[in-house]
């Protein structure tokens, strides 16, 4: 997925892209949710609420594509 991320955003081999799965115990969270993470000059993030096994690449593209600049909060 990262390879993903950095093909859609157009980002160079060397930027640090981080893919994580992560628990979420907060009220009306999803029990598992992705976490998409670019770590250059500014760092963005995004949250995906499903695990990574239920991500698919449309679902990825989608997001990076209408946010580039990341969520400012999780959602």
């Amino acid at each position: 997925m990262a390879d993903l991320v950095r093909t859609t955003l157009g980002l160079t081999a060397q930027t640090a892209v981080t893919v994580q799965e992560l628990a979420c115990a907060e009220p009306g969270c999803a029990p598992i949710e992705t976490k998409i993470a670019v770590l250059d000059e500014a760092p963005r993030r995004w949250t995906l609420h499903a695990p990574v096994s239920e991500v698919d690449d449309e679902v990825v593209r989608k997001i990076l594509t209408t946010r580039p600049e990341g969520e400012n909060e999780p959602r």
